[in-house]
C-alpha cells in the first residue's frame, strides 16, 4: 500500500532552509518499496508515492520577504554578515582573554582559594564558549553565503553548538553557586569558612559540571545525517528552499522528535528560568549585606582586612551577575518567540548569540576595572612576561 514518508527536519537544516507557512513541503515521489518490520516483528513491505519534510519552526529574515533566500540581494542577509562577523570577533577575543583569566587566577593571589577554585572553571567554561562560538558564527554564514556547503561545515557547526550549550549551562551553575558563596562569605563569615572550603567547592564545580552534562547528553542522540545518495532516499536538495547544494541532511530521530517539546522545556528551565531568578535574588541580598557592612566598618572600625577583601570581591561579582542578567535579556525574548510563533529570524538570531558572547568575553575586563588585586596580579604577570 503506498503512503507517505515524513522526514522531521533537525532545527540546523531548518535554520539553513526556507519553508512555507504550513512547516511543511511534500513531493512526488517514483514509487519505491522499502523492506521492514512492524510493530509484531513481521517483515513487510511498504511503497513510498511521496516524500514530505517538515520543520518544528520555520527560518527567514526579518528584513525580507520569504522568497529572499541568500545572498546581497537580502537586506536580512547583509545584516547578518555584519552581525556575524561581529559575534565572530569578540569570541576571539574572549577566547584570548579568558585564557588570561585562568593564568593570572593561577598564577596569582588576587583572591581567596575557595573562591579562586570557583573563578577557575568559570574562565575555562567561558573561553570554550567563545572558542566553538568561533565556528558557531562562522559555519552558518559560510553555509547561508553559499561558500561552502559541506559535510565538515555541518558536523563541525552541530559539535560545537553541541559543547557550547555544554559550557553555557555550566557557566551560568557556575554563576549561581559563586553568588551564594559570596553571600554566605559576606553575611556569615564564619560559617562560609566551613561550607566553602577548597575540597568542598572543587566537589561542588563536579557535580556542576555532572548535572549539566546529563541535561546536555539527549543531544547526542538527537539527529541521524543522510549523505547525498543513500539508497532508498530522495534528498530535496534542488527543490527544498533554500537548501540547494548541501552535502547531507540533518533530521531528528524519532526519540527526538517525539520529546523535542520537552527537553526544549528542560534547557529553559536549566538556563534561564532557574539560574536567572536566583542571581537576581541573592546578588539583591548580597547588595544590601555589603551596604551593611560598610556601615558596620564605619561605625566600629573593626572589620579585618580579610573581610574587606572579600566584601570587595562580592562587589566585583554583583557586577559580573548584572552584566550576566543583561546579556541573557535577548536570548530569552528569542526563545519565547521561537516557542510561541515558531519563528526564528536568522539575523535577530546572531543580535541574541552577539550578547552571550560579550558575557562570555567581558569578566576578565570587569575583574581588572574592579578587582584591585586582580589587576594588580596581572600587571605583575605581564612584567614578567615583558622582561623575558
Amino acid at each position: 500500500m503506498a503512503k507517505t514518508k515524513y522526514i522531521h527536519l533537525h532545527h540546523l537544516s531548518c535554520f539553513l532552509s526556507n519553508f512555507p507557512a504550513n512547516f511543511t513541503i511534500c513531493f512526488d515521489d517514483e514509487l519505491r518499496t522499502t523492506i521492514g518490520m512492524d510493530e509484531y516483528g513481521n517483515f513487510v513491505n511498504t511503497t513510498f508515492n511521496s516524500t514530505c519534510y517538515d520543520c518544528l519552526w520555520r527560518s527567514f529574515y526579518i528584513f525580507d520577504d520569504e522568497t529572499c533566500l541568500l545572498g546581497a540581494a537580502c537586506v536580512g542577509f547583509n545584516i547578518l554578515t555584519t552581525l556575524a562577523l561581529i559575534f565572530i570577533l569578540i569570541c576571539i577575543i574572549g577566547t584570548f582573554t579568558n585564557i588570561l583569566t585562568v593564568i593570572v587566577l593561577s598564577k596569582g593571589t588576587s583572591c581567596a582559594p575557595s573562591l579562586a577554585a570557583l573563578l577557575f572553571p568559570l574562565a575555562v567554561c567561558d573561553g570554550v564558549t567563545s572558542f566553538t562560538g568561533i565556528m558557531i558564527g562562522g559555519g552558518p554564514l559560510l553555509a547561508l553565503a553559499n561558500m561552502n556547503r559541506s559535510t565538515a561545515v555541518l558536523r563541525m557547526t552541530y559539535i560545537s553548538l553541541a559543547i557550547g550549550y555544554f559550557t553555557r549551562t555550566t557557566s551560568m551553575f557556575l554563576a549561581v553557586i559563586i553568588t551564594v558563596e559570596r553571600y554566605c562569605v559576606v553575611a556569615k563569615p564564619l560559617k562560609a569558612k566551613e561550607w566553602f572550603t577548597v575540597h568542598k567547592t572543587k566537589r561542588i564545580v563536579i557535580i556542576a559540571n555532572v548535572i549539566s552534562l546529563i541535561a546536555q547528553l539527549p543531544r547526542c542522540f538527537d539527529s541521524k545525517w543522510t549523505s547525498v545518495g543513500d539508497k532508498g532516499r530522495v534528498l530535496p536538495h534542488h527543490i527544498l528552499p533554500g537548501y540547494d547544494g548541501y552535502s547531507c541532511l540533518i533530521e531528528y530521530t524519532d526519540f527526538a522528535y517525539e520529546f523535542y517539546d520537552k527537553y526544549c522545556e528542560l534547557y529553559f528551565v536549566l538556563d534561564f528560568l532557574l539560574p536567572l531568578p536566583t542571581l537576581v535574588l541573592f546578588n539583591y541580598l548580597l547588595y544590601r549585606e555589603v551596604g551593611l557592612s560598610n556601615n558596620n566598618r564605619k561605625m566600629l572600625r573593626i572589620t579585618s582586612a580579610s573581610q574587606q577583601s572579600e566584601v570587595k570581591a562580592a562587589k566585583m561579582f554583583a557586577v559580573v551577575v548584572i552584566v550576566l542578567v543583561l546579556c541573557h535579556i535577548p536570548p530569552i525574548v528569542s526563545h519565547g518567540i521561537i516557542g510561541i510563533y515558531g519563528l526564528i529570524h536568522r539575523d535577530i538570531a546572531y543580535f541574541s548569540i552577539i550578547t552571550i558572547a560579550i558575557n562570555s568575553a567581558i569578566n576578565f575586563v570587569i575583574y581588572c576595572a574592579f578587582g584591585k588585586a586582580f589587576r594588580n596580579d596581572f600587571k605583575e604577570l605581564f612584567r614578567k612576561f615583558i622582561k623575558m
